[in-house]
């Protein structure tokens, strides 16, 4: 039986493993970006956040506010369009977006082209690759970042009208998206022609996504599904309940809750059974009790019979299913094969880190010009005001130098070789040395203490296969 835990456990992760050089360590990316609103009282200032964060790191510790596992990377530009077409303004934000993130994340993307030597928490130096392995997103950004209009999956070739279908479709990837965008022959230059272009195959207008080059990076993999909004979303009725005591009491309903957190959509949970127990027929009941998307599409047509499938505004008897969260829920399975537990993928930390990196750094500003303030708040160290945390001998004009200050080691590495003849020729050192040259090419350096105390000579023979070891000792010991 195989089990799906962490980012390294899916198949995404030994995919792209197998398409790297041996001896490589691989690296997962999580981004993430919502708009948050930086004032609740006056005001009505709204910051975009791009936050990052790593795979590699384990889901009992990446899920832990206090671990604080995502970093600022950049605050995203919030522009006015003066476009007359309301519809274009949508296109030239979009566009905006991509070209950002393809700018910030660059370094991201020549690690996957290249690799990156990098120092590990003991200082080992490791060839390191940085592929995208999630996005976590809402729906409506997502289908943003997949470059397809409204009512269209953002990870399957789907629309609206495929939306209720019993099966999954087949993914969307990076090639068949670029190979769409080949085909159209329109300048990008003129917005509302390109948009037209790209009708047939509901593309949004932006003709070159962000990780057009980032190596290993497919749409289909790294927008995962958000648990906070893809499948723990229910709508009830709860204003007419009586208020208990213990439990969150929904005076005015759910629908229109806005930035519901996950303790919100939990407590909503609890009144589920009770609030649809004996309210629907048997099949309805059956479909949202099991919460299981195969039993749900045996009994959807019993919802339409009843009448309980109506339109929001019209509230009319609706005869489709074209709902884009429901198309979403066959993207749960195959997701959690590709990246392992998608509770990793939670938005809770990433609603947290929003207090933290957003809201708590603009409360200290002076009220203006809350971006470069709260940029400059994160990125001070909280030990010292004064640290610069730059290399004095990095020539800043050269970009390569750079790089390879923002990608280098930050442990000094030892030279062994160095160290065995500054000791071998020092007589005032302990004999026998821990750190010793064995010809002119094998450096050896022993711990003071040994990690292993004790243990039979055989099973060391055996453990690291060397049948003359006994022998070999007794030769020595004579």
């Amino acid at each position: 039986m195989r089990m799906y835990s962490e980012w390294m456990t899916g198949d995404a992760a030994w995919s792209m493993q197998s398409q790297l050089p041996d001896s490589a360590t691989l690296l997962g990316v999580i981004l993430s970006s919502d708009k948050t609103n930086i004032m609740n009282m006056t005001g009505g200032h709204v910051a975009h956040p791009l936050l990052i964060s790593l795979a590699n790191v384990k889901m009992v510790t990446w899920n832990k506010a206090s671990s604080h596992a995502f970093l600022l990377t950049a605050l995203l530009p919030i522009a006015d369009f003066l476009h007359p077409v309301k519809r274009m303004q949508s296109v030239l934000e979009a566009r905006l977006v991509h070209q950002c993130l393809d700018t910030i994340l660059e370094p991201l993307k020549q690690a996957v082209h290249v690799g990156r030597m990098m120092s590990d928490p003991l200082g080992n130096l490791r060839y390191c690759f940085t592929p995208l392995a999630s996005y976590i997103i809402d729906t409506p950004e997502a289908c943003m970042l997949a470059c397809v209009r409204g009512k269209t999956s953002p990870v399957t070739l789907t629309m609206y009208k495929e939306f209720g279908d019993a099966f999954h479709h087949p993914p969307r990837t990076a090639k068949s998206t670029l190979d769409q965008l080949t085909s159209i022959k329109c300048d990008p230059l003129d917005v509302e022609g390109y948009f037209n272009e790209c009708s047939p195959f509901r593309l949004n207008g932006v003709f070159l996504p962000f990780w057009h080059n980032w190596p290993l990076a497919n749409p289909s993999w790294f927008l995962t599904p958000k648990a906070l909004h893809h499948w723990h979303q229910l709508d009830f009725r709860f204003s007419v309940l009586q208020q208990l005591m213990m439990f969150q009491h929904f005076k005015d309903g759910i629908s229109n809750l806005k930035q519901v957190t996950g303790r919100a959509q939990r407590n909503m949970q609890r009144y589920m059974v009770t609030l649809i127990a004996d309210a629907a027929p048997p099949g309805i009941v059956i479909a949202l009790i099991l919460n299981a998307l195969k039993e749900f599409h045996n009994y959807k047509q019993e919802v339409i019979a009843c009448g309980a499938r109506r339109g929001a505004k019209s509230n009319n008897v609706l005869n489709n299913w074209y709902i884009p969260k429901l198309e979403l829920m066959q993207s749960i399975m195959p997701s959690i094969r590709q990246v392992g537990s998608l509770m990793q993928c939670s938005a809770d930390t990433k609603e947290h880190t929003h207090i933290t990196l957003i809201k708590d750094p603009a409360d200290s500003t002076n009220h203006n010009n809350y971006d470069a303030q709260i940029c400059h708040s994160v990125s001070i160290p909280p030990t010292n005001d004064d640290l610069d945390i730059r290399d004095p001998g990095v020539d800043e004009a050269d970009p390569h130098a750079v790089a390879d200050d923002l990608w280098g080691p930050s442990h000094a590495v030892t030279d062994f070789f160095k160290k065995a003849q500054q000791l071998s020729s020092d007589i005032k050192v302990t004999r026998p040395l821990h750190t010793f040259l064995v010809g002119i090419s094998t450096a050896i350096h022993l711990n003071f203490d040994a990690s292993i105390q004790c243990i039979p000579v055989d099973i060391v023979a055996e453990k690291f296969s060397l049948p003359d070891l006994r022998g070999a000792l007794a030769d020595y010991v004579e």
